[in-house]
C-alpha cells in the first residue's frame, strides 16, 4: 500500500507539472511489470499466494523508485521566479469537501458492490460479476474524460482563471458529448454481440451474461455525464456542490444488494445500473449550480437514434452472421458514421480547431456541412 500510494503521488505531481510522458510511464509501469511478473512465475512454475504477493511488492517498489527518480529530476529543473501568496483557506476548503466526496464515492464503487454480491450470492457468482465489472471498468477507462482528463483539466483551469467562462462551458459540453458517444458505442457493441460476445471473452457460456453487461453499459451512459460534471464543478471552484452531490453514491450499493437478494446476479446488475442513473441525474442537476453549460442534447439525440438503427440492423442479421461478427459490424458502422458526420456545434468546431491547429483542417472538412 505504501509503495502504490507513493508511486501514485509521484505520478500526480508529474501531471501537475505537465510532464505527461513521465507521469504516464509511471502509471503504465505497474500493470506492465505485473504482467511480466505473472509470466515469469508461470514459466518458473512458482505457484501460490506467497510468490504472487512477493512479485507484487517488488513491482510496486520498482514503480515507486522510478516515479520518485523522475519527479526529483524534474524538480531540479525548476527555477524560482518570485513568490506568490497561497490562499490556504481555499486549499482547506477543497481538501475537506473533495475528501468527503471521495469517501462517499467509495461506498458505492465497484469494490463495495463486489463485496455485496460475494456475501449474498457466493464466490462463483462474485467471479462472474467481477469479470463483468472489469469489462465495465475497461470501457470507462477509455472515456475521453479519463483518457484526456490530464490534458483537458489544465486547459479548463487556465481559461477559468483568465475569466473566459463561456469557453470553459463549451469545453465541458464537448467533453460531455465525447463521453456520451464513447459510452453509446460500447453499449451498442455489447447489445449487438449479446451472449456470443461474452462467451468469447469469458471462455465459457454464462446465461444472460450479454444482457447483464448491457445493463452495466447502460449505466455507463449516466456515469459518462457524472464524471464530466464532477470535473466541471471542480474547475468552477464549487467543491461544496461536489460533496453534496456525492451523498447519493451509497444508493448504488444499496440497490445492488436489494437486486441481488430479489433476482440474483441479474438483479444486482440492474440495481447498479439504476444507481448509476440516479447518480447521473443528480450530477447533471448539480452542474446547473455553475455557469451555463451549452450541452447539445439535440445532437446527442440524433446520435442515439443512429446507434439504435445500426444495433437493430445487427440484431436482425445476428442469426446468420453470429454475435461476434455482428458486434464487429456494429462498431465499424458507428465509427464510420462518426467520421463521416460527427455532430459538432459551431462553438465546439471552433474549440477543436483552436486545440488541434493545422491538424484539424482535414478533420473539419469532413465534419462541416
Amino acid at each position: 500500500m505504501t509503495a502504490v500510494l507513493g508511486a501514485r503521488f509521484a505520478a500526480e505531481l508529474l501531471e501537475s507539472l505537465l510532464e505527461q510522458r513521465d507521469a504516464q510511464s509511471v502509471r503504465a509501469l505497474q500493470p506492465i511489470g505485473r504482467l511480466l511478473g505473472l509470466a515469469g512465475l508461470w514459466g518458473l512454475g512458482w505457484g501460490g499466494l506467497g510468490a504472487l504477493l512477493w512479485m507484487e511488492v517488488m513491482v510496486c517498489l520498482l514503480t515507486l523508485v522510478v516515479g520518485q527518480f523522475l519527479l526529483v529530476r524534474r524538480l531540479h529543473c525548476i527555477s524560482s521566479e518570485g513568490n506568490e501568496s497561497l490562499d490556504w483557506r481555499e486549499v482547506r476548503h477543497f481538501v475537506a469537501h473533495l475528501s468527503a466526496s471521495q469517501l462517499l464515492t467509495a461506498t458505492g464503487d465497484a469494490g463495495a458492490a463486489r463485496l455485496v454480491v460475494a456475501r449474498l450470492l457466493g464466490p462463483e457468482a462474485a467471479g462472474v460479476f467481477g469479470f463483468l465489472q472489469q469489462l465495465l471498468m475497461t470501457a470507462n477507462r477509455y472515456l475521453p474524460s479519463l483518457l484526456l482528463g490530464n490534458v483537458v483539466r489544465p486547459m479548463l483551469v487556465s481559461r477559468e482563471a483568465e475569466g473566459n467562462i463561456p469557453l470553459v462551458g463549451v469545453g465541458v459540453a464537448m467533453l460531455v458529448k465525447l463521453n456520451t458517444l464513447a459510452a453509446l458505442l460500447a453499449l451498442a457493441v455489447v447489445v449487438s454481440g449479446g451472449d456470443d460476445l461474452l462467451s468469447l471473452a469469458m471462455g465459457r457460456g454464462v446465461e444472460d451474461a450479454g444482457a447483464m453487461l448491457a445493463l452495466l453499459m447502460l449505466g455507463l451512459l449516466a456515469q459518462a455525464v457524472s464524471q464530466v460534471a464532477m470535473l466541471a464543478l471542480q474547475v468552477y471552484r464549487l467543491p461544496s456542490v461536489v460533496s453534496r452531490a456525492s451523498l447519493v453514491s451509497p444508493v448504488t450499493t444499496v440497490l445492488c444488494a436489494l437486486g441481488a437478494a430479489t433476482a440474483g446476479l441479474a438483479g444486482a446488475t440492474a440495481g447498479i445500473a439504476v444507481g448509476m442513473w440516479l447518480r447521473g441525474l443528480v450530477w447533471l442537476h448539480a452542474l446547473r449550480k455553475g455557469p451555463v453549460t451549452p450541452i447539445d442534447w439535440r445532437g446527442l439525440s440524433r446520435c442515439a437514434a443512429a446507434a439504435a438503427a445500426v444495433v437493430l440492423a445487427c440484431l436482425v442479421a445476428r442469426p446468420w452472421v453470429g454475435g461476434v461478427t455482428g458486434a464487429t459490424l456494429c462498431a465499424a458502422c458507428l465509427l464510420g458514421l462518426a467520421y463521416w458526420r460527427f455532430p459538432l456545434t459551431a462553438g465546439e468546431l471552433g474549440l477543436l480547431s483552436r486545440g488541434l491547429g493545422a491538424r484539424a483542417r482535414s478533420l473539419l472538412r469532413i465534419k462541416l456541412p
